[in-house]
């Protein structure tokens, strides 16, 4: 689903064709009827709005409400109508959902109630999803119209209703409907309705999907805010797995991620550790999403402008180099900063927790009698020179050139806010960061004459 950032997507199959979509709406998205978690994978892109209006009933599990809220939760407005969208609407409108046209508010107001109402049976999208049957609500439409013009009688328009109602959904048709009528002893008000049908059949799952998008158009759909918290379940983390990672966009198509971890596969220890950042990040974000957590613009371009400096992306060429070789564009780089950012917060806030931790995980990797045979023999020779808190001069030169060295071994540009990174770095603040460079350059120096 790539290129959907910033669009106005619309699930549409059997009701309108994907032409009638973009004649109104130019740079809309034409997504397939909604089938589970493609509102989630859809929404995982940040377009600009969602509208639903067709989706799958049946022989593939339906949308489901909870990834609605997700997006809607994530500021993503949702609309619904017509058919699959109208039924999520009224179901969802109490949550921000936006519903629009009489089939949405028919079954708002609890007047229909049958998902059968808006079930048609229709081809697959090579053969353009024609419809092979009639929807229900345009058949009851329809006879509501035609008795309203003195074609039929009412009695006989809610005869007709009912007998289309009996039918299975895949069943319903004029032809069909109008043979029983005539069977059942109502042949002028079949005979009637035949030759006014062309004219005066009413369309009304097309009226509402004309009329949301005319709502899009004349009202272009804004970032929402929720007054409610997304719950995080078992059965969520389940659809959120099997929805699978987004393409990549490169210059030849979209690369599907199992080809690039295949490539990363060929080092295992580059795997192992790039995995484990990946875990890293994702339970951040989780948490972060769970928490509710949200960095506000300042923190997220503090952030972008860390990985920049980071990366050493000094000027716009090399930056725009960077974008191009790593497939991202300027919207996706600022996404991943926000991302970090939230994962920060969380860091912080979970600091102690992962202090905790510590010791097992240097041990697991092998690190930790090597530290800490280290760190005790440093703290011996530093109180035996009566130096366990030496400044900055004490290790030779003043804080710049504390800051330079270290850096330059580390092959990391000197950062224009130290205070911010070294909070990212671990340390609690700027002085603790110097305090830790201070003792390992006067550590290192007595090392060395002894």
């Amino acid at each position: 689903m790539s290129g959907l950032r910033g669009a106005i997507c619309v699930f549409v199959g059997p009701t309108l064709a994907a032409r009638t979509v973009t004649d109104t709406l130019p740079d809309a998205v034409v997504l397939p009827p909604a089938a589970q978690g493609d509102v989630y994978r859809a929404a995982r892109e940040r377009p600009r709005a969602l509208a639903v209006v067709d989706g799958y009933f049946e022989r593939v599990p339906s949308v489901w409400h909870k990834e609605v809220l997700w997006a809607l939760h994530e500021g993503i407005p949702v609309y619904g109508a017509s058919s699959m969208g109208a039924l999520r609407a009224a179901e969802l409108r109490a949550f921000g959902m936006v519903g629009v046209g009489w089939i949405f508010e028919q079954f708002a107001a609890g007047t229909l109630t049958d998902d059968d109402e808006v079930a048609v049976a229709h081809t697959e999208q090579a053969l353009g999803y024609r419809a092979a049957s009639e929807a229900m609500v345009n058949i009851r439409r329809t006879l509501e119209a035609a008795a309203g013009e003195g074609v039929i009688g009412d009695d006989d328009a809610d005869t007709l209703t009912a007998l289309a109602k009996q039918r299975f959904y895949p069943e319903r048709s004029w032809s069909a409907l109008l043979k029983e009528a005539s069977a059942r002893g109502l042949a002028d008000s079949a005979a009637a309705l035949r030759a006014w049908l062309p004219h005066g059949r009413v369309d009304q799952k097309r009226q509402d999907a004309l009329a949301l998008l005319d709502l899009l158009r004349t009202h272009p759909p804004e970032p929402v805010g929720v007054p409610w918290t997304f719950q995080h379940t078992l059965w969520w983390d389940d659809l959120v797995r099997s929805a699978g990672p987004a393409p990549v966009t490169g210059d030849h198509g979209a690369l599907t991620m199992h080809l690039i971890l295949e490539e990363l596969l060929l080092d295992p220890e580059d795997f192992t550790d790039v995995y484990r950042g990946a875990l890293v990040r994702t339970l951040a974000s989780a948490e972060a999403e769970r928490c509710a957590v949200r960095p506000d613009t300042t923190a997220v371009r503090e952030h972008a402008n860390d990985l920049c400096t980071a990366l050493g992306l000094t000027d716009q060429a090399a930056f725009d180099a960077w974008l191009a070789h790593n497939h991202l564009d300027l919207d996706g780089f600022n996404a991943m900063a926000r991302t970090d950012a939230a994962a920060t917060l969380v860091a912080a806030r979970a600091g102690a927790d992962v202090l905790a931790h510590l010791p097992d995980q240097l041990r697991a990797t092998g690190r930790f009698g090597r530290l800490a045979a280290r760190a005790e023999d440093k703290q011996r020779t530093l109180a035996a020179a009566g130096l366990e808190n030496p400044s900055a001069e004490a290790a030779g030169g003043g804080t710049r050139e504390l800051y330079q060295e270290w850096f330059d071994r580390h092959g990391i540009p000197v950062p224009s806010h130290v205070d911010r990174w070294a909070k990212t770095a671990g340390h609690r603040d700027e002085d603790a960061f110097r305090r830790v460079l201070a003792r390992e350059a006067v550590y290192r120096s007595l090392k060395e004459n002894v």
